[in-house]
């Protein structure tokens, strides 16, 4: 359909190359690049956008990619991923982390602070690897513990919600058997 703009979200830089006779295709090889990539592609009205998983998932403006946009994901969406705590030499911005009960024994849903988390990347910090809180606040999702507080060396289980494709006109997802992948799972059971 020649009026429909198009998002397709494919899982690999090999796929992905087999659709650049389509349209605009973006990976994740330089994480700034690609940014600049996704904005040039919406600033030139691109009709079709072919971007990697990774690459999709990494966008820190995805309202804004999927906008007015059919979206075509090509095989299943990892949903599921966990995070190595690395707040150890900042335990006085744990703060920025709320924890609560959930209705399942020993798991606990662990909510964000944005604005002081964007306080805590802000800080110059040379030595950390804060990449942990940009992809917190990055994509939309639920993070959950299995303690009910926050330690120095916590585990957090981050679940992606469908709210990452916020914007979209419409979603369609090609896989086969997706209803035994985690996400068709994940999604069914938290979000619905």
């Amino acid at each position: 359909n020649s009026d429909t703009r198009y998002l397709v979200i494919v899982p690999s830089l090999a796929l992905a190359d087999e659709y650049r006779t389509c349209g605009t295709v973006i990976h994740s090889e330089n994480t700034k690049n690609v940014q600049q990539q996704i904005f040039r592609a919406i600033e030139a009205s691109t009709r079709v956008i072919v971007i990697t998983q990774k690459a999709f998932l990494d966008c820190q403006s995805k309202p804004l990619l999927c906008e007015h946009r059919t979206v075509i994901q090509d095989e299943h969406l990892e949903v599921y991923y966990t995070c190595n705590w690395r707040m150890a030499n900042h335990m006085d911005w744990l703060d920025m982390f709320s924890v609560t009960p959930t209705k399942h024994d020993g798991w606990y849903e662990v909510f964000i602070d944005t604005e002081q988390a964007q306080a805590f990347m802000a800080t110059e910090d040379m030595l950390d690897d804060k990449q942990m809180i940009d992809d917190l606040l990055a994509t939309p999702q639920r993070i959950f513990t299995n303690r009910p507080g926050l330690e120095a060396d916590s585990m957090l289980f981050r679940l992606i919600s469908p709210e990452v494709y916020a914007g979209a006109d419409s979603v369609h997802i090609a896989c086969a058997n997706f209803t035994a992948t985690r996400q068709f799972h994940i999604w069914a059971k938290l979000f619905g």
